[in-house]
């Protein structure tokens, strides 16, 4: 009879050093899926309000952390301040400005009427002065044929009011182009 070779016992070592880490990383997958469920379908029930600014901007301070208690009023972040300061100082610019302007306009306009009623004035002048030399003139001219006064006294009351409607007639045209 033949003898067969006797095989070398093996060491169970290894197959027990992967059973063994089998059951290390079963447990530990067990304990972590245990420990933090989930799930695709499920609700949650919290108060919730939605935060809006009353303007837009870059936030450049967070005043409150997560699930912190807040009260109406609260300072709950900073807008970032110098786009609004920039566009502030530009109207505030743009207002002197228009000031300024609606001053040298109210200066034109107080020139423009103090030259109106200059001109009014001169105009009123002149009418004072043709009347008055009109009425000269219609005093004088029956006067004459009476013999109190002069044909000469006669031609220079002509010639004054003559002179006076001319310079009204001036002064009417100096009017209408101012």
């Amino acid at each position: 009879m033949e003898s067969t070779p006797k095989k070398a016992p093996r060491s169970k070592f290894p197959a027990l050093l992967v059973v063994a880490l089998a059951l290390v990383a079963l447990v530990f997958v067990i304990w972590r899926v245990d420990s933090a469920p989930s799930t695709n379908d499920a609700y949650a029930s919290a108060d919730t309000i939605d935060v809006v600014p009353e303007v837009s901007g870059r936030i450049v301070e967070l005043a409150v952390t997560d699930n912190q208690a807040v009260k109406q009023g609260d300072l709950l972040f900073r807008i970032d301040p110098r786009p609004y300061e920039a566009n502030l100082a530009k109207a505030e610019a743009s207002l002197a400005a228009l000031d300024k302007q609606i001053m040298l306009t109210q200066r034109s306009v107080d020139a423009q009427q103090f030259g109106a009623d200059s001109v009014n004035a001169t105009v009123e002048k002149a009418r004072a002065a043709a009347k008055q030399a009109t009425d000269t003139l219609r005093r004088t001219e029956p006067l004459l044929k009476e013999g109190f006064v002069s044909a000469e006294d006669v031609d220079r009351a002509r010639t004054a009011q003559r002179a006076a409607e001319a310079d009204l007639n001036a002064v009417l045209l100096q009017a209408q182009s101012a």
